[in-house]
């Protein structure tokens, strides 16, 4: 998306159709009257800032239509002898639709939104390296025997971060082993994720997953599913005592 210039009015005129519009996409084109379905007029025509559908679906907002500037009540002198729209004028008409239809403001919009989605994915990329950085570097300190201070000397790191990307490895790999578990209870195997979204489940996904490191593999998990608050996890998946 860009703020209106004087050359797409220029070439709008140029052209054939009678509107110049904006889509909801935030690209300029252009339009006949013959082809809007929906406008806010009776009589199926539109005018500058009327919110339009196209018969192909197009949702849109009117700039400016070629009646208004042939007409000259806008500009009178928006046309030279030879017919073509002055650039001056152009110019003027595109720094007035800017303003009156709140272009500014929607291009802020835009921008925020393409750097927001651009930050999401740099923040995913960079997540994505500091877990394969944490594994890297816990795989090293494996091939130093375990020995995490003679790791971080070759590896020209504190200890303390080498430490901490360990047990950052360590998580990582508990977490994904967990997400991927499969709970049995009444009679049924699901994964964590999906025995949360259950209506018999009445405890949050954390706490469900936190739970479910505690129980055996194949062990039924009824207990940690349907028992809200609190669990010793050391009593998880034990026998009752005996009345």
């Amino acid at each position: 998306m860009h703020l209106l210039t004087g050359t797409d009015i220029i070439n709008f005129h140029n052209g054939r159709d009678d509107l110049l519009i904006l889509t909801t996409d935030g690209e300029f084109t252009t339009a006949d009257h013959s082809a809007i379905v929906s406008s806010p007029h009776k009589d199926g025509q539109a005018t500058a800032y009327d919110l339009v559908v196209l018969d192909d679906g197009t949702e849109a907002q009117v700039m400016v239509a070629r009646s208004t500037i042939n007409e000259g009540d806008w500009f009178p002198d928006a046309l030279g002898d030879d017919g073509h729209l002055n650039a001056s004028v152009a110019d003027e008409m595109a720094a007035i639709i800017n303003t009156d239809a709140g272009l500014t403001g929607l291009l802020q919009i835009h921008e925020i939104r393409e750097t927001t989605a651009a930050w999401e994915k740099a923040d995913q990329e960079a997540n994505r390296l500091a877990g394969e950085r944490a594994q890297r570097v816990a795989a090293f300190v494996q091939h130093c025997g375990g020995n995490q201070s003679e790791a971080a000397r070759r590896l020209g790191l504190d200890q303390s971060t080498v430490n901490k990307l360990v047990r950052k490895a360590k998580g990582a790999t508990a977490k994904t082993h967990n997400q991927g578990r499969a709970l049995t209870a009444f009679d049924e195997t699901r994964s964590i994720v999906e025995w949360a979204r259950d209506p018999r489940c009445r405890v949050s996904y954390t706490t469900l997953m936190h739970r479910s490191a505690h129980l055996d593999e194949g062990q039924d998990a009824a207990e940690i599913i349907t028992t809200p608050g609190h669990m010793d996890p050391r009593l998880i998946g034990r026998p009752a005592p005996p009345a």
